[in-house]
C-alpha cells in the first residue's frame, strides 16, 4: 500500500495539470513508461530500507558500536535478529504514508505541501522506530540511519530522473 501511495505522490508530481482520469494507475496498461515509475518507487523503497537498516546496524554492532560501548549495551542479539526488528520498526513507522490517502479528495494545489509534511512526519517516525529497535537512548545513531536512507533514496532518485 505504501509502494502505492508513493506511486501516486510521484505521479501527481510529474503530472503537470494534476488528475487527468479518474483512474491515476490505468495508464500502467499503456506504454508511456507508467510501469517504469512504479519500478523507480520500488527501487528507491528497497535503497531506503536497505541503507537506513544497514547503516542502523553497523552503528550498533559494527567496529564504531564498539568503540561507542554501543555492542556491550545491546541485548543480545544476532545481527539477523537486529536487521529484522529494524526492517520492521522502518515498515511500520512509515505508516503516516497512509495520511496521502486524504490528499486524493483535496485540490490539486495541496498535493506537493502535504506530500512535503507527510515525508516529513514518516522520517520523524522512523527516527523513533529505529531508536527503539536498536535499544538506543541516543538519537544520533537513529538519526543517522535514517538520514543516509533518504539521502540514499533521493540519490538514486535523481540518478534514476536522468
Amino acid at each position: 500500500l505504501c509502494l502505492t501511495l508513493d506511486t501516486y505522490a510521484r505521479w501527481l508530481a510529474r503530472s503537470p495539470q494534476g488528475l487527468t482520469s479518474a483512474r491515476p494507475f490505468s495508464s500502467l496498461h499503456g506504454q508511456d513508461g507508467s510501469w517504469s515509475l512504479l519500478l523507480e518507487c520500488a527501487a528507491e523503497m528497497a535503497t531506503f530500507l536497505l541503507v537506513a537498516s544497514g547503516v542502523a546496524c553497523l552503528l550498533a554492532l559494527g567496529p564504531l558500536g564498539s568503540a561507542l560501548g554501543k555492542a556491550d549495551r545491546l541485548p543480545k542479539v544476532s545481527t539477523l535478529s537486529l536487521l529484522r526488528d529494524v526492517l520492521v520498526a522502518l515498515s511500520v513507522s512509515s505508516f503516516g504514508k497512509l495520511f496521502m490517502l486524504v490528499t486524493i479528495i483535496w485540490d490539486v494545489s495541496y498535493h506537493r505541501p502535504m506530500h512535503l509534511v507527510i515525508s516529513t512526519l514518516v522520517a520523524a517516525s522512523n527516527v523513533v522506530g529505529v531508536k527503539a529497535a536498536l535499544h538506543e537512548d541516543r538519537w544520533h545513531p537513529a538519526i543517522a540511519a535514517v538520514l543516509s536512507g533518504v539521502v540514499a533514496r533521493g540519490a538514486l532518485s535523481l540518478l534514476l530522473s536522468r
